[in-house]
């Protein structure tokens, strides 16, 4: 890997711009990802409420459900990074969420992800590594992990915000965790209908665009994107597929 360094920061603020100072703690440089994941993991777990509780047999237990959530967000950031982006994998730590930032898109969208049960790692050697020490399994359950997990701590699901060419996993701390997701929810919302609306009106125009074209005219969208919302315009009868796979087109009501 040309590049495996991850950066950590702890910002005093809801966002750069309220912060007084850019950050008050910042993870040195570490000799390896291993060593990045126990001093990350370390201050995060900070963050949490976590009471103190025996297990069975008299010992500290460290079975937290947000803790476990936190945990898959940060060995699946190390696990499926893109060392040879310009960017680097990060975690930022603000007063009202932490967030995990993965320079690399998801091989799939998150639903179709979750729905199949698969695992499509981007670095096999690092998921192996990770998988040996038993942090990771080989079907892809993460994702039900951090939901679950930080679901039963603050009510509500971690936001997965999936870009052209990154990943990004916001998990709102509890104070804040209603009006954040809510508004990150309609954001989302109103982009996903803009999409649609985008991608009707140039079927108007053309109804034998593809994918790439459609991608291509729109932006800042992938054709899996394009991919996914066709599928969902499909579903609501808006738009109908006609004709063979070569001279097909589309229909749209």
């Amino acid at each position: 890997m040309p590049d495996f360094r991850v950066d950590y920061l702890e910002v005093p603020g809801t966002d750069y711009s309220e912060a007084k100072q850019r950050y008050t703690y910042r993870i040195d440089e570490q000799e390896n990802l291993w060593e990045y994941f126990f001093a990350i993991f370390d201050r995060l777990r900070r963050f949490l409420d976590l009471p103190f509780q025996l297990s069975q047999e008299g010992f500290a237990s460290d079975d937290y459900p947000q803790l476990d959530a936190l945990r898959e967000a940060l060995v699946n950031m190390l696990m499926h990074s893109d060392y040879f982006s310009a960017a680097c994998p990060r975690v930022r730590v603000f007063d009202d969420r932490i967030e995990f930032f993965n320079p690399g898109a998801l091989p799939k969208p998150l639903e179709k992800i979750m729905e199949e049960d698969i695992s499509m790692p981007r670095n096999p050697v690092l998921a192996k590594f990770f998988r040996v020490v038993r942090l990771a399994e080989n079907a892809g359950y993460g994702f039900d992990k951090m939901i679950s997990g930080w679901k039963s701590y603050t009510g509500k699901p971690p936001v997965f915000d999936e870009g052209r060419d990154y990943t990004k996993v916001i998990f709102y701390l509890k104070s804040t965790t209603q009006n954040a997701t809510q508004k990150t929810t309609q954001k989302t919302t109103q982009k996903d209908e803009g999409n649609r609306k985008a991608i009707i009106e140039l079927l108007k125009e053309d109804s034998r665009l593809t994918r790439k074209e459609l991608a291509e005219k729109i932006g800042d969208i992938t054709e899996d994107g394009i991919k996914y919302h066709l599928e969902k315009l499909k579903d609501e009868g808006r738009i109908k597929r006609a004709g063979g796979r070569k001279t097909g087109y589309w229909e749209v009501d």
